[in-house]
């Protein structure tokens, strides 16, 4: 009887590991699939991208932004932190000739300066629903779209 039941148990754990097998391999695929696609070969949308797979580590970097055709519009910022508006040119996993923002003091226009270019090979695509409402990035990167928008 013995020798039954541990039979069956095994038989059990198989059967359930060939159910959940397809569906990890799946999961592993995507992340293989999500990993080796450039930022220059998405869609035109909203992206979010972190140093951590994580979306609210202090002292992590993270991007937000916008892809229109080979342009980046984005907010770069540390979690619950200020962060700077930026512009540039998206060449395969990296934002190219950058314009960023600087504040000059409260309540002063900021000005736009070239910035350091991005690698995206060094960050982790994350989902952009992860973003954090008390990151304020949302509305951050809207406003990048605005002051961007409206300089040529």
């Amino acid at each position: 009887m013995k020798g039954k039941a541990i039979l069956g148990f095994g038989l059990s754990l198989a059967i359930l590991g060939t159910v959940r097998l397809p569906s990890l391999a799946q999961s592993h695929f995507q992340d293989i699939k999500q990993s080796r696609q450039t930022v220059q070969s998405l869609a035109n949308g909203n992206y979010f991208y972190g140093k951590s797979r994580l979306p609210n580590r202090q002292d992590v970097d993270y991007l937000v932004f916008r892809k229109i055709a080979n342009t980046a519009i984005g907010f770069k910022y540390r979690y619950r932190e200020e962060g700077y508006c930026l512009k540039g040119t998206i060449r395969g996993n990296a934002i190219a000739n950058v314009t960023r923002e600087y504040e000059i003091g409260m309540g002063s226009v900021p000005e736009l300066r070239r910035g350091d270019p991005i690698d995206l090979a060094t960050y982790n695509r994350l989902n952009f629903n992860q973003v954090p409402d008390d990151s304020n990035a949302r509305r951050r990167l809207q406003e990048c779209v605005s002051l961007f928008s409206h300089r040529r």
